[in-house]
């Protein structure tokens, strides 16, 4: 059985250059989680920031 899973993170316009959330995506897109959500996942996968 084939599963998708789409995370999707939304900020109102107001909030678009809070530091924190800055942080937060630049975490989401960071390397080590990455290869995390490979190894989870079993390298099904796709980040969507690529």
């Amino acid at each position: 059985m084939l599963k998708k899973i789409l995370i999707l993170s939304v900020v109102k316009e107001k909030d678009k250059d809070n530091p924190q959330l800055k942080i937060l995506v630049a975490v989401l897109h960071s390397p080590d989680v990455l290869t995390a959500a490979h190894t989870l996942f079993h390298g099904q996968a796709i980040p969507a920031w690529k």
